[in-house]
């Protein structure tokens, strides 16, 4: 929006500026010339009547001349002495004063003042000559055109009309993109999208389409990978069942006991893979107060072993959307590796009003930092024993990961400055 009212407005700008100035440069500069000079002659040709062929006929009816047919209103005082005022112009005046002045100058040897009155717009001349003082009184319409002001304040309003249109304009094309962008967002948080009829330019329109083509390949390509990895995952328990039915109706042994722990662990990693697989399915977003969702996922962890702690602001915490099925299995994987290594799990609840940062911390031994990316990618474990102590698919905190980007926000992990162990980091947009 900003963009495009720039490509309008500088263009304008800079024709009103080039326009005005010709024409000042061209039509006010030299009009305002030429009306002083005829101005200044005539009054030039009354003092020299004055000075030297002084009557009271002649000054009556020069007086009478002047004012019929020039608009100007002359009085003579005899043996009169010019004032010692004088009076400073502004910039404004200056623009109908500075012409005359110049042309007085030029064809006026007699000393003389200039007096401007505003509030009847009439321009005083006191002209000192040997016998008294000229005064002659000259209506300001005389010296400029009001011409100039009407095509400049013409131009102005009309500029800033087409302004105001193409504002409107350029809002009504702007809304669709800004309406995809919002669904962009919404899409990526896993909230429902839909665009409704394509509007707008033809090319918005063909980048909606576009939009809700992706999105129904990317939903179809999350339901076909959910399903397949579910369904394999599910049909592996058959053939399972069956060997563990086999291996009971054996005789007791060692080599008995290693199958029945490997089977064991094969279906703690099928458990492990279809709940993966669960959190992959799209879940309706909705309003959570997010302290009191982190009390109620937090309190079966807390045991006379594991001491955990909620730090949350005294301000009420914000009502944000949040997938709650998914988000809690999203917590409880990160809690779960806290708990089987640590004996202190802290969650920290910042509030800023762009996001919602979350700290998990705890005092267990941590990870090495070049292995904080690792740590995220399906299937990787740094623990490698298949024990039931430590053992586990390697999907937690990759199903978390998938949770967070889901919700539009950001995970990562640093080390605890409080409890010196891990601290997991998300955050999450109000």
């Amino acid at each position: 929006m900003g963009r495009s009212l720039l490509i309008l407005v500088v263009p304008v700008v800079l024709a009103q500026i080039i326009a005005v100035t010709v024409f000042w440069d061209n039509h006010w500069d030299k009009m305002t010339r030429r009306l002083a000079s005829s101005v200044a002659g005539e009054i030039a040709i009354a003092a020299d009547q004055m000075e030297n062929n002084f009557s009271r006929d002649r000054y009556e009816s020069l007086q009478d001349y002047l004012s019929q047919y020039l608009g100007l209103t002359i009085l003579f005082e005899e043996n009169a002495i010019l004032p010692a005022t004088h009076q400073d112009f502004d910039y404004v005046d200056m623009l109908v004063i500075r012409p005359l002045l110049r042309t007085l100058n030029e064809q006026l040897p007699q000393p003389h003042l200039v007096f401007l009155d505003r509030n009847i717009q009439r321009v005083s001349i006191f002209i000192q000559l040997q016998n008294g003082v000229l005064k002659v009184f000259v209506p300001q319409r005389r010296l400029f055109s009001s011409s100039g002001y009407v095509f400049v304040l013409l131009l102005l309003g009309s500029s800033f009309s087409l302004l105001l249109i193409s504002v409107v304009f350029l809002r009504n094309q702007i809304r669709p993109i800004r309406k995809l962008a919002v669904a962009a967002l919404r899409m990526s948080k896993g909230r429902p999208v839909s665009l409704g009829k394509p509007s707008g330019a033809r090319e918005v329109r063909q980048a909606a389409e576009a939009f809700e083509i992706m999105q129904r390949r990317i939903r179809r390509q999350i339901e076909q990978r959910t399903t397949m990895l579910a369904g394999v995952s599910h049909d592996l328990r058959t053939p399972l069942t069956r060997i563990r039915l086999g291996l009971s109706m054996l005789e007791d042994s060692d080599d008995t006991q290693a199958l029945l722990a490997d089977l064991d662990e094969m279906e703690k990693m099928i458990t492990a893979y279809l709940e993966f697989a669960r959190g992959e399915k799209p879940e309706e977003a909705s309003s959570v107060n997010l302290a009191e969702f982190l009390t109620e996922v937090m309190a079966p962890y807390k045991t006379e072993t594991l001491e955990t702690t909620l730090i949350a602001p005294s301000a009420p915490a914000p009502q944000i959307f949040l997938q709650k099925v998914n988000f809690r299995r999203c917590l409880e994987n990160i809690l779960g590796n806290a708990a089987r290594y640590a004996t202190k799990i802290q969650i920290s609840l910042e509030i800023t009003p762009q996001r919602v940062r979350l700290r998990i911390e705890d005092n267990g031994p941590g990870i090495p930092e070049d292995q904080y990316e690792e740590v995220f990618k399906p299937f990787v474990r740094l623990d490698t024993s298949r024990n039931k102590e430590t053992g586990g698919a390697g999907l937690g905190l990759s199903v978390a990961m998938d949770v967070v980007l889901s919700h539009g926000g950001k995970i990562s992990l640093e080390k605890s400055q409080a409890l010196g162990g891990l601290c997991v980091v998300i955050g999450l947009p109000v």
